[in-house]
């Protein structure tokens, strides 16, 4: 039997003071509701979109202007609802648009963040801005701090790997048939922090505490605590990656001290492997916390030292 979506919600978004809401309809309609809703002061509604294609997902953008970022099964827009470009027609950013769940924003940015099954796209207000391939179906998305957390359809493996993240809980696979491939993913430094196959589709996912927590349809709450910077470290040197340790290193702007620890750390792993005119560069990148005379006795070590320093 056919059911008809007219007026069903597929996509909501709310300020934080709930000055403002937006809700999507999966008959191509969005209404905004603005008032005193925490005191219960009278609000008012109107439409500020119709499409013919079902909303799938709502974000709003606050600044001098408040946009709406508005997703259809079609395509991308925006939409400014106050200030300057207030009364304008929607303005499409990509032909070509997302499944419900498959839109979040993040905060820090204030662009967009959009799933699709051959890559991770970014949108700001005057078009896409970086994608990052990752392929498979995807049913939802989040940001965490510098992390994306995707949720996909299950596949055949259900080995969990770790390297930023861990998590307090099952994770098992009971049932391939009836499991969510969880992710967590910095795109920036291009890397999986983190994945599992849960047991049970996910529902929710949300952040308190400085943690991101996860909610399973059968009722369990998985809880993710990111690991220090150390931690993350020494994980990435476990697995011989020191250029994207080093690039961590970098990127969290821990003191110099502690990033020539690992520049020397690589040093000594390219020493090892007989590299040694690379290791010799990372050796003088730590030069401000490393003896120069162990930097001499290494070159001179190496086959070719001695005639280096005739």
């Amino acid at each position: 039997m056919d059911h008809d979506l007219t007026g069903q919600i597929s996509a909501f978004a709310a300020l934080d003071d709930l000055s403002q809401l937006a809700v999507g309809f999966a008959n191509g309609a969005v209404t905004v509701i603005r008032g005193d809703l925490i005191h219960d002061r009278g609000a008012k509604q109107r439409i500020v979109f119709e499409s013919e294609e079902p909303v799938t997902g709502i974000e709003f953008r606050v600044g001098n202007i408040t946009t709406l970022y508005i997703a259809t099964t079609g395509r991308i827009s925006t939409l400014v609802i106050s200030g300057r470009g207030q009364g304008q027609p929607a303005r499409a950013l990509e032909e070509t648009g997302c499944a419900v769940e498959c839109m979040t924003i993040d905060a820090s940015t204030n662009d967009v963040v959009v799933a699709r099954d051959d890559a991770i796209y970014y949108y700001g207000l005057h078009g896409r801005g970086p994608s990052y391939a990752f392929e498979g179906s995807k049913k939802m998305i989040r940001v965490f701090g510098d992390y994306i957390a995707l949720v996909s359809a299950p596949q055949t493996s259900t080995a969990t790997t770790s390297t930023s993240l861990r998590t307090f809980g099952s994770n098992a696979a009971q049932n391939l048939f009836n499991t969510s491939n969880f992710h967590l993913l910095n795109t920036d430094m291009k890397f999986i922090a983190h994945q599992e196959a849960l047991s049970s589709p996910i529902s929710h996912i949300f952040a308190e505490w400085g943690d991101l927590f996860v909610l399973t349809l059968d009722g369990k709450l998985f809880r993710y605590h990111e690991k220090t910077f150390q931690q993350k470290v020494d994980l990435l040197f476990q697995r011989n990656l020191f250029v994207l340790a080093i690039n961590l290193a970098q990127k969290t702007g821990v003191d110099a001290a502690q990033q020539n620890k690992i520049f020397r750390r690589y040093g000594d792993y390219l020493y090892q492997k007989g590299d040694y005119d690379t290791a010799m560069q990372q050796y003088l990148r730590a030069i401000d916390n490393t003896e120069p005379s162990q930097v001499i006795r290494k070159v001179k070590s190496t086959p070719r030292g001695s005639s280096r320093l005739r």
